[in-house]
């Protein structure tokens, strides 16, 4: 993931920090870069937390799951592109039931609160999570490996795919009104987002 996941995410990054300032989806009420500054001091322990043990646990118990044949995708024989879709259809299912919990569950909130008292969405928004919210997801990611049975490999690129795709949607890049129509049809768009 290092030498691929992380200058990918942040060329996405840097894209999309430019597309929002040349083509606003709302107007911005503070500073930008006071936000920036806040934003990345405030995801400073988040990304040790990512860099040590988010990425690196839920990747180890994929191996460890995928040596012993435990989980759905383990179970059934599929093709590897019905193996592919299953880990992302299963995984995205996963974190939606992981982001209703981090709002219902009034521990989880605490932390992921964090994340909502942002006053201007942009692309920054989407680095500023909590580090405990952090280590609870570390439980349930695994778990859902687990049971799913995801393979090690797919997982990173889904986890780049993902990461990619919560810096598009928190951003404030205001696209053409036709494209994110036909995108709403299978992402989040920062319009979609934003409401």
């Amino acid at each position: 993931m290092d030498y691929v996941g992380r200058p990918l995410l942040a060329s996405v990054f840097l894209a999309l920090l430019w597309l929002q300032w040349r083509f606003p989806l709302r107007r911005q009420h503070f500073s930008v870069l006071r936000r920036l500054v806040r934003n990345f001091v405030l995801s400073i322990p988040g990304f040790a937390v990512v860099r040590l043990a988010m990425l690196p646990i839920p990747i180890a118990v994929a191996m460890w799951a995928q040596q012993r044949h435990i989980g759905l995708l383990n179970w059934i024989a599929v093709p590897g592109w019905v193996a592919v879709i299953g880990t992302f259809l299963t995984m995205d299912y996963a974190y939606w039931w992981w982001h209703w919990a981090n709002h219902m569950v009034p521990i989880f909130w605490r932390f992921h609160n964090v994340h909502h008292t942002d006053l201007d969405l942009d692309v920054s928004t989407a680095a500023r999570f909590h580090f405990g919210e952090m280590i609870f997801s570390i439980g349930f990611l695994s778990l859902a490996v687990i049971l799913f049975g995801i393979g090690p490999i797919v997982l990173v690129v889904f986890f780049i795919t993902f990461e990619a795709a919560t810096l598009f949607h928190h951003s404030n890049w205001r696209l053409p009104i036709k494209l994110e129509r036909i995108l709403n049809l299978i992402l989040v768009t920062p319009r979609m987002h934003g409401i």
